[in-house]
């Protein structure tokens, strides 16, 4: 009787040790390859002759905003290019780039629309704009998008 107490106690201790799973599509291992911007598009005004020179200004300077964008995205992408998120069923996370590696936590809303990562103390949240078996693109707050 001993010994199937100690096993019944043994088996419970595991099971409680383990902790809630996730269930969620996110678990896995992701590799980045790409950030993307989102374009600046300006829609004309139909306000006569001024209207078309502030419509040709304001297209200018979009299309100046979307260059200096893609620079600065480009050259993230390519720094980052290769990191990997690697999601686990008990909720932390391993994150590893170039220069290194860290581990966190992350958490995921119950409909999966959106997900926060704690890495290094901080907490960045993203909605989950496409997760299937191939591919996760997640989405930041100044709306680029992690491929």
């Amino acid at each position: 009787m001993k010994k199937v107490f100690l096993a019944f106690s043994v088996i419970t201790l595991f099971i409680l040790s383990c902790g809630p799973k996730l269930n969620t599509p996110l678990i896995g291992t992701w590799k980045l390859d790409d950030i993307k911007a989102a374009q600046i598009e300006v829609t004309p005004t139909d306000s006569g002759a001024l209207g078309g020179a502030v419509d040709s200004l304001a297209q200018g300077m979009a299309t100046v905003a979307n260059a200096f964008s893609g620079l600065a995205t480009g050259m993230a992408s390519a720094f980052l290019k290769g990191t990997t998120y690697e999601f686990k069923s008990n909720g932390t996370l391993s994150h590893s780039l170039i220069l290194g590696s860290e581990d966190g936590k992350f958490s995921v809303t119950p409909d999966n629309k959106s997900v926060t990562m704690t890495l290094d103390g901080k907490d960045e949240v993203y909605a989950v704009k496409q997760v299937d078996d191939k591919q996760l693109i997640l989405t930041d707050k100044d709306n680029m998008d992690w491929v």
